[in-house]
């Protein structure tokens, strides 16, 4: 079980820093006109170039999570769709450390954990592919793949933001869900919460 958890553990983090990083530079020469100079470069020097993928993954990963999901987080919240929208509160913080300590501290088992990191790590994935696109368009070169396949990848960008957003809000409503059954379980022993609390 502990090799499962940490097998799972791996694949989330290679998925959230190292593929974001591999696509986001696939994604980068398929818009340049003529990628066969950073494309041998890339073959010339593999370490190099797996380090730096992880670099720019790790760093547009933070950077999203930073401007954009922050911003998710906050809509989910006010909608009532997260779990911290089980709690009536003015600012957020409150309600999100209440969860944050639940969702760290061993809630649930460590297998169940790991799927809900993966299914997170997959949509945050789509949705950073979904904005390099974006930016791809909006700065392809003339002659590149991107600017060949524009119309089409418009439609493509739409069907990933829609399949992400879909993904997001089932897995706020999952986590929500599991938080309230763990609440509803442990409210007659800590009644100073249930005032606070809408179940």
């Amino acid at each position: 079980m502990d090799q499962l958890a940490s097998l799972i553990s791996n694949i989330e983090l290679a998925i959230r820093y190292l593929l974001s990083g591999v696509a986001i530079c696939v994604i980068y020469l398929v818009s340049l006109a003529d990628p066969v100079p950073p494309i041998m470069l890339i073959v010339d020097h593999p370490g190099l170039s797996a380090f730096m993928a992880g670099v720019i993954g790790f760093t547009v990963y933070s950077l999203y999570r930073l401007l954009f999901w922050i911003v998710g987080d906050g809509v989910a919240w006010k909608m009532g769709l997260s779990a911290p929208g089980l709690y009536r509160s003015c600012l957020y913080h409150r309600p999100y450390a209440r969860f944050l300590v639940w969702r760290r501290d061993n809630a649930f088992s460590t297998t169940l954990n790991g799927y809900l990191h993966y299914r997170w790590a997959v949509t945050h994935f789509t949705y950073i592919v979904a904005f390099a696109l974006c930016f791809a368009l909006a700065y392809r070169q003339d002659g590149s793949l991107v600017d060949l396949w524009a119309s089409s990848l418009r439609s493509i960008i739409g069907v990933l933001f829609l399949l992400a957003t879909w993904q997001a809000s089932f897995l706020f409503r999952l986590e929500r869900e599991l938080y309230k059954r763990d609440r509803a379980k442990k409210l007659p022993s800590d009644s100073r919460d249930s005032t606070n609390e809408t179940v």
